[in-house]
């Protein structure tokens, strides 16, 4: 017989390979009734689960976000802003900040130190001279050509470990969980004016 101490410790820390106990996490509760270990199982919150599985994929993200940036003199969101130049060529701050979902004032402050780093070139637009244009130097393009080719990687690497039916229930997945969110600051975003 197994002890007490290994069913109720030991085995979920080994077998999630971590030093911690997944049992409620995993909607599993172990009780103890007359001398025997039962198994119930119980439905977790599904808002309270998406919540949890949203928190764990933002930190693999992270990992993999700062893993990349890591290797510059650029923080993390000073890479998402040499990568959104970088597809847009031109952009102006104003469109940066509303694509980013970001306050004009903090992006302006992170450019700012781009520029000084010589990754951005901030120029007046030849249209409308209200507006600031940003483009990437050569040392910015060379970034940003490295932090796709990086990041490309680093996703294809995780894209791999499924299986190809899994591959298209992920992309259905995220697609309705973009859009889900979309909806949700367009709803905030009137409710706001």
């Amino acid at each position: 017989m197994v002890p007490r101490f290994f069913r109720m410790k030991i085995f979920p820390a080994i077998f999630f390979g971590k030093l911690v106990d997944f049992r409620n996490y995993c909607g599993y509760h172990l009780f103890k009734r007359s001398g025997s270990v039962k198994k119930r199982r119980y439905k977790m919150d599904k808002v309270k689960q998406f919540r949890e599985l949203t928190r764990e994929l933002e930190c693999h993200l992270e990992n993999i976000n700062r893993s990349d940036c890591c290797q510059c003199s650029v923080n993390e969101s000073q890479c998402f802003l040499v990568v959104e130049i970088g597809r847009n060529p031109g952009i102006c701050i104003k469109d940066l900040a509303k694509q980013l979902h970001l306050d004009k004032s903090g992006i302006s402050r992170s450019i700012e130190e781009l520029v000084q780093k010589g990754y951005v070139v901030r120029e007046p637009s030849k249209t409308d001279r209200r507006c600031v244009v940003l483009t990437l130097t050569d040392a910015g393009q060379s970034r940003f050509e490295k932090i796709e080719n990086d990041m490309n990687a680093a996703f294809k690497k995780v894209f791999s470990r499924m299986s190809k039916t899994e591959q298209e229930k992920v992309l259905e997945a995220l697609k309705i969980y973009n859009e889900a969110c979309r909806k949700d600051e367009e709803c905030c975003t009137c409710s706001q004016t």
